[in-house]
């Protein structure tokens, strides 16, 4: 057992150089490292260390999207994986002077996504995905908006006496972009805006391991050719086309809806079908069998998510199921990650929304006269996610 810092150092770098492969790594087992070592490094640090760590970590992002504005993560990838560039290359290759150049590479070293060795810099593996041609290079430029969001935060809150925002239509977002349009029509306005939102939604779950249909009962449930099932605010369509995928002899209809500027050009496995729809309108298809919304309604505080189950519900038959997949926040805050703790800040900043608790998903469906039949809930590791399965409120199973 390792007794001193040393020792400890000594075993973290034996695991460096030899990492367990992905697929051998017991479920969660890393994520209960990371989490033991973002305690012990707040444990051994400085006071000043702690300090310097937190007031710096806002310029990473911006950072990153200078670099990859100035394309050199693209001139890495054109040169090929693991080979090192020299100033020179790298300075012929990339937009900006030269001064510059040395100056974001100084500060991409200081975040590991560089290093330098012998005056040639080599790309780290994971920052490929940084180049101006990847679903990740298109993530980085989403969260870069919501960071200049987050910036403005403080003033937006500071005027409103720090209450909680409770209308979509005043949101920080509207406070830092100097607009009055809701932040999904926002996006709509601006390709550069709304491509790197839809990049971002595309990306595979965290909880990828965990879908929904491996806890709910699909064959039972819904296992009828007469059954409708629509991915209610679906986005790109990721869920119902796992759904097909892992039941490709479902019977019945396969539906995906979204608004018309994020379903546009979607390409699904044939038997989906795609139609366009604002779900705050009223819903045209009645009676299906499920209706199902994944990180849906936490887009929308209570007010306005209220409304989006009154047009779901009037759509509801007495058969109908309702199946909300979402996030839930723990009681008292100590079990939360840090990704729904941001994700809840995130909710806040464009939305004035919130995660909710399983109590307050509970209270939110009932005041929208439904009832909640069972709560799905994945494997332990996955604390954060949760499948809510209801109905209106005068039907039953």
């Amino acid at each position: 057992m390792a007794t001193s810092i040393s020792e400890i150092t000594r075993a973290v770098e034996a695991l460096l150089a030899n990492p367990p492969p992905i697929e051998d790594r017991k479920d969660g087992e890393a994520e209960l490292l990371f989490d033991a070592m973002d305690r012990l490094r707040v444990a051994l640090e400085k006071p000043e260390q702690t300090v310097n760590r937190i007031i710096f970590s806002c310029r990473t992002l911006p950072i990153i999207k200078i670099a990859q504005g100035m394309g050199i993560f693209d001139a890495f990838a054109a040169a090929g994986h693991d080979k090192p560039l020299s100033l020179d290359q790298l300075d012929k290759q990339t937009k900006g002077d030269r001064p510059m150049l040395v100056r974001i590479l100084r500060l991409l070293i200081t975040e590991k996504v560089v290093t330098k060795a012998n005056d040639l810099f080599t790309l780290a593996p994971f920052a490929f995905q940084f180049r101006n041609d990847t679903v990740s290079g298109e993530v980085i430029k989403h969260f870069h908006n919501t960071a200049l969001t987050a910036i403005q935060a403080p003033n937006y809150l500071k005027a409103r006496d720090y209450m909680s925002p409770d209308d979509a239509y005043d949101a920080p977002h509207q406070f830092a972009n100097n607009t009055k349009k809701h932040y999904f029509d926002w996006l709509a306005d601006d390709e550069e805006r709304q491509r790197p939102f839809n990049a971002t939604m595309s990306l595979p779950r965290h909880d990828n391991q965990n879908q929904w249909f491996d806890i709910y009962p699909v064959r039972e449930r819904l296992d009828d050719k007469s059954h409708v099932f629509i991915d209610l605010g679906g986005g790109a369509g990721h869920d119902v086309a796992s759904l097909k995928s892992r039941f490709p002899d479902l019977p019945g209809r396969l539906v995906l809806q979204d608004l018309p500027a994020v379903v546009k050009g979607v390409e699904l496995p044939s038997g989906i079908e795609v139609i366009p729809h604002n779900m705050f309108e009223p819903q045209p298809i009645k009676g299906a069998r499920a209706y199902y919304m994944r990180t849906v309604l936490h887009d929308w505080p209570d007010k306005q998510a209220l409304e989006v189950l009154a047009r779901t519900r009037e759509a509801m038959g007495k058969s109908s199921i309702l199946l909300i997949n979402e996030n839930v926040l723990s009681e008292g805050g100590a079990d939360d990650t840090p990704v729904v703790a941001h994700t809840d800040f995130t909710m806040m900043l464009n939305f004035s929304s919130h995660e909710r608790t399983e109590a307050e998903w509970t209270e939110l469906l009932q005041k929208a006269n439904l009832k909640v039949i069972k709560v799905w809930k994945p494997q332990q590791t996955i604390k954060s996610r949760a499948l809510f399965e209801a109905m209106r409120a005068d039907a039953s199973l």
